[in-house]
């Protein structure tokens, strides 16, 4: 091993320690998805277990945001709650579909691998049920194997939230870059397994939550610590320059054009995108706790979470240099629209929580020759300003 490749992980601690609000703010998400582990059985412990699975979706937004903060770090600009917030809101978004494909097959090869290197290790006097039950929470050959194998992933969040790629990319290239930097994967695996084994021998089952604050903050830290060395190794091998760490305007709506072209079957030709909208996150947020809620409900609230998924991922609201389209379906997809030059008045529909809580609300497009609203577009986030976006693009005609 180099003294270069310890020389990342050094600079990577140093710029760690500038990071409080990141460490405070990762170990707040990853406390209150174990709570409930130190409850009872009771509604309160089932709430809380069904929060902390819709909580582990935003931290993975937030571990793959990381990059973007700790360059926003080495720059020296202020990361703010806000910043973090957002950001990761829209990785989580990015990556909710993938996520969920990727943690079924990590699921499928973790309990393969753990089966046949358990084979391997104890042979004929193995009891898959038993070592699966005892083992998981203690350090041993078998996740020393897991860590190994996860350790060629470290760079996968930097091309997600740096380059833009997306997830199955990501960690194609970060394997790919791994392979060919076996010595700096060798430290971070050394390190990795090391402090597993320290906490299985010391916070192995932690009854109390002093242990728990103990194992998290530290869990916390050495993902930190990884990120940072991993995005300084990722820079003096001629990774991409990124100028903030918090995507500007001009960024967004770059990103934004960009997002459009995805939708280019459904423009004319010449078409242009100006603006997309969708269902606006903190009605999808705020659907997701209500659902929780309801859940012991006869299942209704896993219904009612469902259909804010669904809403989520399929429903896009297209303002063009020609027209207003409403695009809906993710398998069978259908599409309303209407042309400026027949709009004849935009409204905007906002309730008491829509204007004092979520900042959403409903923007209705009327066309010439009828007094209904021909095109609705619900649950959008700040409507005022998407409706002087189509507004704006009706004076331009």
């Amino acid at each position: 091993m180099s003294n270069k490749s310890f020389d990342y992980f050094k600079k990577g601690f140093f710029l760690v320690n500038k990071t409080g609000g990141l460490l405070l703010f990762g170990l707040s998400l990853s406390l209150l998805g174990s709570l409930p582990d130190f409850l009872g059985d009771s509604f309160l412990k089932g709430t809380l277990q069904v929060i902390g699975f819709l909580i582990l979706f935003f931290e993975i937004g937030f571990a793959f945001s990381l990059p973007l903060f700790l360059l926003g770090k080495q720059e020296g600009k202020s990361v703010g709650f806000g910043d973090i917030l957002s950001t990761s809101l829209r990785n989580t978004k990015r990556l909710l579909l993938p996520s969920i494909l990727l943690l079924i097959i990590l699921i499928v090869i973790a309990v393969l691998s753990f089966f046949l290197v358990a084979q391997f290790v104890y042979g004929g006097n193995f009891n898959f049920m038993e070592r699966s039950t005892q083992g998981f929470s203690a350090w041993n050959f078998l996740f020393t194997f897991l860590i190994g194998l996860f350790s060629f992933g470290t760079f996968t969040s930097i091309y997600f939230s740096l380059e833009k790629n997306g997830l199955f990319s990501s960690i194609k290239k970060s394997i790919n870059l791994g392979i060919k930097n076996l010595d700096f994967i060798m430290i971070l695996f050394v390190i990795s397994a090391s402090i597993d084994l320290v906490l299985a021998l010391f916070l192995n089952n932690y009854q109390s939550l002093w242990q728990l604050f103990v194992r998290h903050t530290i869990y916390q830290y050495e993902m930190l610590l990884f990120v940072a060395a991993s995005l300084i190794f990722y820079q003096s091998h001629g990774g991409v320059g990124v100028s903030s760490s918090i995507p500007s305007s001009k960024k967004i709506e770059a990103e934004e054009k960009n997002e459009g072209e995805k939708y280019r079957k459904f423009l004319s030709p010449n078409e242009k995108v100006v603006k997309v909208f969708d269902y606006a996150n903190s009605q999808f947020i705020w659907d997701l706790v209500i659902g929780t809620l309801l859940i012991p409900v006869l299942l209704f609230g896993l219904i009612w979470i469902l259909i804010a998924i669904y809403r989520k991922l399929t429903i896009r609201y297209l303002v063009t240099d020609r027209r207003v389209i409403v695009k809906k379906g993710l398998i069978g997809q259908s599409t309303v629209s209407a042309d400026y030059s027949k709009i004849t008045d935009v409204t905007v529909q906002q309730g008491i929580l829509g204007r004092l809580i979520l900042h959403t609300g409903t923007i209705v497009v009327n066309t010439a020759g009828t007094g209904l609203g021909e095109v609705t577009i619900k649950w959008v986030e700040d409507p005022f300003k998407a409706k002087d976006v189509i507004y704006g693009q009706i004076h331009k005609k």
